[in-house]
């Protein structure tokens, strides 16, 4: 797998980066949470780009992630057809191909919000607009401007991988798994990950029913207090499908998964 970016001092870096003195290194590719992210931001410029060449009176926005990949919908509801997806897919290949450099410079802020508002970048310049600096970073795919907060590649050329489909209002942009970076999951992939979690919430929510009733059960059977079947059994039961989940996304490397898992069964706790 290519190296996409990498962490110096625990802090993620483009390739392009300068060292001039001793530093710790770790180089990423695709099989990394951070690098996965590096790939995800690289073919959104990719998008970004397509998009503003081929539909310049629709404006794109991604909305957030969604399975392997992530969702994006035109801001007037344009309902894009399956034709001009087959050319958006076309025009991203092509741009990959060319190899196109990204690079990151620094310039005056008002010369930012000039070449933002050339290609009616509202969003863009109403973020510069609301934190006024003197200076501002800015993307660059070839000749395209664009701003993207952490780590990108170092060409378009990296992120050759990728399919597109309709869905909902929008398009499903998909991207390889972490796993497996040379599979692309698909939209039938997509729906029958939907149709799991579905499948896994039902299941649960029986279970614990079961569960709940015969705890009551065998507590009534012992003579033993409800309250201490609840803080014994019954908080050990319910806590084992989020320790279980925990172990599945650490031994998968999705260790943001695991760490979100503990926070937010916490809070709900709470």
């Amino acid at each position: 797998m290519p190296i996409l970016a990498a962490r110096v001092n625990n802090r993620y870096k483009d390739l392009s980066y300068r060292v001039y003195k001793p530093v710790t290194v770790e180089f990423l590719d695709m099989s990394h949470y951070e690098g996965y992210r590096v790939y995800q931001r690289t073919l959104s410029f990719v998008l970004q780009m397509a998009t503003t060449e081929l539909f310049k009176e629709h404006k794109l926005r991604i909305r957030h992630s969604l399975g392997s990949g992530f969702y994006a919908e035109f801001e007037d509801m344009w309902q894009i057809s399956d034709e001009d997806i087959e050319r958006l897919k076309q025009r991203m290949s092509a741009i990959v191909n060319m190899a196109l450099p990204i690079r990151r410079e620094k310039r005056l802020a008002e010369d930012v919000v000039k070449e933002y508002a050339t290609y009616d970048f509202d969003d863009r310049m109403e973020l510069i607009n609301t934190r006024p600096h003197l200076y501002r970073t800015i993307n660059y795919l070839g000749d395209m401007p664009g701003y993207f907060y952490g780590a990108l590649a170092p060409s378009s050329v990296y992120v050759d991988k990728f399919d597109i489909v309709r869905y909902y209002n929008g398009i499903y942009v998909a991207l390889p798994e972490r796993t497996t970076p040379d599979e692309v999951v698909t939209n039938k992939q997509l729906a029958l990950g939907v149709g799991k979690v579905v499948f896994g919430l039902a299941a649960l929510i029986i279970s614990s029913r079961f569960f709940l009733d015969n705890a009551i059960l065998i507590a009534k059977a012992w003579g033993v207090n409800e309250a201490f079947i609840a803080i014994t059994l019954v908080a050990c039961g319910t806590s084992l499908p989020e320790l279980a989940a925990s172990l599945v996304a650490a031994s998968k490397k999705n260790t943001q998964l695991a760490l979100g898992n503990v926070i937010g069964s916490n809070i709900f706790n709470l």
